[in-house]
């Protein structure tokens, strides 16, 4: 019977055709799907599996780890379409009576045509997969290809990255083992992103501009799936695919942060952690705290010569006072308040809300350490008058 099907795809028939004859061998309907649950071929032609998603990836999962078939219930098997540690699919059947060794035999044998199919259609996928985790390693280094460069790179593996991504790291409280990395794989397949595996960790790069969000849906599908807490840090949005090195080690220093505080199952992101995840990271990174808190102002007080930054200073000084800033400053009580609105507009609306001010305090305060510890050369901003 393998050789017949494989005589039946290599000499030109398809999924419909491999699934119909599948189909009358094992008694029942068939149903091929992707990694993202879409049907791609079935018999008869509206065949559905006919069970709760969540609990059929759950059971393909392991059917993927464990290279075998394994049952739903008494008539329903599914089957993982497998190329190396890929994987590319799934076979499902919904048989007429309770299945039998043969026809769990043969579900396995109909699998592992359909991977030879599948492997014929998208030109050795799971040499794709390596290439595709291999480019996000490369990108988590700190890649020396130009954006650009990057950009084109990841058009050719179907990644946009010139579009919003985040960055999500992930620690399964028992470590990454087979069920943790055949997910991840099946996730960002199904979501259009990148995975890799760094120890313990699983890290995804996604599209999209939540951060907050999608670390809650990595850790819930993750955990639910392995039945342990699963501990997430976040970072992003971020469109330049050279900072995708900055934003893995912002949502590392997140993940590293909660689980120091002892939290497992828990998920956060800079702007939840704030200051926490610097002061609680192995290697805390100064800079990178100082501008992705105050980064806009310092940048704008370059550009412009403007003086924001001690505007910001004198503000804080004084209680929180314009008029009292505006007498320290030797200006006009209308010119700090011109200079807060400009702020306002590079920090946003919620910067005097009181978690984040102490964050941008703490970075003012960090900010103007470095200028005295790197004294001869010129600081970034307040240097002007503006």
């Amino acid at each position: 019977m393998h050789g017949r099907l494989l005589d039946l795809v290599l000499g030109g028939g398809g999924l419909g055709v491999l699934a119909a004859s599948s189909s009358e061998e094992l008694g029942g309907a068939l149903v091929i799907r992707d990694t993202a649950g879409r049907t791609l071929a079935a018999h008869p032609p509206k065949a559905a599996p006919g069970a709760d998603e969540a609990e059929l990836r759950r059971l393909l999962l392991d059917a993927h780890t464990e290279r075998r078939p394994l049952r739903l219930d008494d008539r329903t098997w599914a089957a993982s379409v497998s190329a190396g540690e890929e994987m590319l699919g799934a076979v499902v059947l919904a048989a007429e009576d309770t299945v039998t060794d043969y026809q769990v035999q043969l579900l396995e044998l109909t699998a592992q045509v359909t991977a030879v199919v599948l492997l014929l259609r998208h030109g050795v996928a799971a040499t794709e997969g390596q290439l595709r985790e291999e480019f996000l390693r490369d990108l988590l280094r700190g890649s020396s290809q130009s954006a650009q460069a990057l950009v084109e790179h990841g058009r050719r593996l179907s990644v946009d990255l010139d579009e919003p991504h985040v960055l999500v790291a992930a620690r399964p409280e028992q470590g990454v083992r087979g069920r943790a990395v055949t997910w991840t794989s099946s996730y960002a397949h199904r979501h259009h992103g990148l995975k890799a595996v760094d120890g313990d960790v699983v890290v995804l790069l996604l599209p999209g501009t939540d951060p907050e969000g999608c670390a809650r849906r990595v850790a819930g599908e993750l955990g639910e799936v392995l039945g342990v807490p699963v501990t997430a840090g976040a970072a992003g949005p971020t469109a330049d695919p050279t900072a995708i090195a900055r934003t893995h080690a912002e949502a590392r220093r997140c993940l590293d942060a909660l689980t120091a505080l002892g939290g497992p199952g828990g998920t956060a992101t800079p702007g939840q952690l704030g200051f926490l995840g610097l002061l609680l990271a192995d290697e805390p990174d100064v800079a990178g705290f100082v501008d992705g808190t105050i980064g806009p102002v310092l940048d704008y007080d370059d550009q412009q010569y403007t003086e924001l930054v001690p505007t910001l200073e004198a503000y804080f000084d004084s209680s929180s006072s314009p008029s009292r800033a505006a007498e320290s400053l030797h200006v006009h009580p209308n010119t700090v308040s011109r200079r807060l609105e400009r702020i306002t507009e590079l920090l946003g609306e919620d910067w005097q809300k009181p978690a984040r001010l102490l964050q941008v305090q703490l970075a003012l305060q960090l900010n103007r350490t470095r200028q005295v510890l790197s004294r001869g050369r010129r600081p970034r901003s307040g240097q002007a008058a503006g």
